[in-house]
């Protein structure tokens, strides 16, 4: 780009509104180091909690098939079953859209089942509830997941604007901020000189 420049005569409000541009950049450069460590940061986040998630969501769904198993062989499947056909659960979810440093990800706002279970007994009821419990956990486990992998997207695009700011456009600005500069001191030297001339010919003729 110094090239290019090159080509045409450079002046002070050239060099003056390529300054502005820089200091805007540097600017829109340091918010996007912002939104890079906070959307780091929210992902160390997120993932402390789909560790701590995940391990207890083991857990307990092991209990709970545990559990279930226990009920069914002692209730007999043909019973177990038809307790589970008449309790007529219905599952609703409600997700929005949550924006994150400019990253949109998924919020489960509302989640419940509505369920009829007068003719369960009390032994499947129980597993019943201990399995609506796990489903609700699942749905956030999905929530965090898809979370993570939508900022971790979103990082990888900061990253590399950042990236793009740092190492190629800012110091080619600044290079081509600095050979104006270079050029201009070139040209008040030139002038200079040429003064000195002119003048050192005049006191010549006069005397």
């Amino acid at each position: 780009m110094a090239a290019q420049l090159g080509r045409a005569k450079p002046t002070k409000g050239f060099l003056l509104e390529l300054k502005k541009r820089i200091a805007f950049v540097e600017e829109g450069y340091k918010l996007l180091e912002l939104k890079r460590e906070e959307l780091a940061k929210t992902i160390r986040t997120y993932l402390e909690i789909l560790e701590a998630k995940r391990t207890d969501l083991e857990r307990r769904a092991a209990d709970a098939l545990q559990k279930m198993t226990a009920t069914y062989a002692f209730l007999g499947s043909g019973e177990a079953e038809t307790q589970a056909e008449s309790a007529g659960e219905k599952l609703s979810v409600q997700i929005l859209p949550k924006s994150v440093m400019g990253c949109v990800i998924p919020y489960v706002k509302d989640f419940r089942t509505v369920e009829v279970r007068e003719k369960m007994g009390p032994a499947l009821r129980s597993v019943a509830k201990d399995f609506e419990a796990l489903i609700s956990d699942l749905i956030k486990v999905a929530e965090v997941e898809a979370s993570i992998e939508r900022i971790a997207e979103e990082l990888g695009a900061t990253n590399r604007k950042v990236n793009a700011l740092e190492k190629i456009i800012i110091p080619e600005m600044e290079t081509n901020a600095k050979y104006i500069e270079d050029m201009l001191d070139e040209e008040m030297m030139e002038e200079v000189v040429r003064v000195k001339i002119i003048r050192t010919m005049l006191e010549r003729k006069r005397a």
